[in-house]
């Protein structure tokens, strides 16, 4: 009885995952909600049915899409079987052609109920860690 491998986005890519070929451009115009696709290490995900359920808020997903988002996966840490399990249900392809320059995106103008509500109750939560590892730190040097 064969083991199944389990799937590792970081792996090559090879001939017996069947993937079909997904062109460059092809990604790089896809950055709209109902059709974003994004490229970590040559293999194409489709985002779409992901963007409201990803722990770290949908604008982290749109903000990628349409590029090769390998480094920014990385430095994240998605190292989890969890988080590889959903990957492996999301790649549609590989990506092939040439990889076009990457156009810095414009900033959307959001209100706090649009979003990033995700990053501003993670700054508050830092900067409340901050406060609390600096007050230990030096509150007995200050007699607080």
């Amino acid at each position: 009885m064969a083991t199944q491998r389990k799937f590792d986005p970081r792996a090559p890519i090879s001939d017996a995952e069947g993937l079909k070929e997904v062109d460059w451009s092809d990604v790089a115009a896809s950055t709209d909600d109902a059709n974003a696709k994004f490229v970590i290490y040559g293999r194409v995900y489709a985002l779409t049915s992901f963007l409201k359920v990803h722990p770290g808020g949908e604008d982290t997903l749109r903000f990628m899409a349409g590029q090769d988002a390998s480094g920014d996966w990385d430095a994240v840490g998605h190292t989890s079987e969890r988080t590889y399990n959903f990957m492996k249900d999301l790649v549609i392809g590989k990506v092939v052609g040439k990889k076009p320059r990457r156009v810095a995106k414009k900033a959307q103008k959001m209100t706090p109920m649009e979003g990033g509500q995700s990053f501003n109750v993670t700054m508050l939560v830092v900067a409340a860690f901050l406060c609390g590892a600096a007050y230990v730190l030096f509150g007995e040097a200050l007699g607080l």
